[in-house]
């Protein structure tokens, strides 16, 4: 006995207006505080946090060819200017990713801007140790590091490699990449913008002014600096010793030097 039946995906809700005029991606390393800027900037603009765009695999993935530039390039083209009864409407809805550049590459020149948000790497890699001991797919050797310096130290798998287009021989390898990549993208086209995840906590509003004047965003509202766990999905609820922090702070200070340019932007943020 044999069976035909239809699998449909999830249907997929944007919002848009006509009161903006461009998508703005916040994109970031895993656990860099996407979230956070995305609420700041939700809080002060006609953008919206809630709801929010996830640019990813899930739940786009049968929409946009990944690996595509083109595709990627035709996606945006599409919510930035669909068109209702010959009015165009933008997307309003902030666009959440943690691809590398390649992926954005075809869309710098479009109408799309990107701010980048980068934050210390012993502080990423305490939050996402904790992260992946939340969930039970993989995406490291081992697949639930004993310390975050373990997860350091180990090569991308599984469900991480969606966002990259290369292999990295270790996470801090491919953290580092992608932060320089993406900092060296935003010295050569003003569509990319990097907001440090320090200036966010210690100089909100200036951090804030700044990037919607370079983007040239209306402020709708005067700058408050919101909550940063909205939104935020939580991780295990893990007890980190001293001496494991300070194991991963040393080896991020040495493995810094082999990027003079985030040893520059980090040093200081490293304890």
């Amino acid at each position: 006995m044999e069976y035909l039946t239809k699998i449909e995906s999830k249907p997929k809700n944007i919002r848009f207006s006509n009161e903006v005029r461009f998508p703005i991606v916040v994109c970031s390393h895993e656990r860099s505080g996407t979230h956070f800027l995305m609420n700041s900037l939700a809080q002060c603009t006609q953008y919206s946090a809630e709801p929010f765009l996830n640019f990813d695999h899930d739940p786009f993935g049968d929409v946009v060819d990944f690996y595509s530039q083109s595709s990627i390039l035709e996606f945006f083209e599409l919510i930035s200017n669909f068109m209702i009864k010959d009015e165009a409407f933008c997307v309003s809805e902030l666009i959440k990713s943690h691809h590398f550049p390649w992926h954005f590459e075809k869309i710098f020149a479009s109408t799309a801007r990107i701010a980048y948000v980068y934050r210390n790497p012993v502080d990423v890699f305490v939050s996402y140790w904790k992260f992946l001991h939340k969930w039970n797919w993989l995406e490291s050797i081992p697949q639930f590091p004993r310390t975050p310096y373990e997860l350091c130290i180990s090569e991308p798998r599984g469900k991480s490699l969606r966002y990259q287009v290369e292999s990295y021989d270790t996470f801090f390898d491919r953290w580092a990449n992608h932060v320089s990549g993406w900092l060296h993208i935003s010295e050569l086209t003003p569509m990319v913008y990097p907001v440090s995840y320090s200036g966010l906590i210690h100089h909100h509003q200036r951090t804030l002014n700044d990037l919607c004047s370079q983007f040239s965003i209306d402020l709708l509202n005067d700058i408050q600096m919101p909550s940063k766990w909205v939104g935020v999905i939580p991780g295990s609820d893990l007890t980190l010793a001293n001496s494991d922090k300070e194991e991963l702070a040393h080896y991020c200070r040495e493995r810094l030097i082999e990027y003079p340019k985030l040893l520059t932007l980090f040093i200081n943020d490293i304890k």
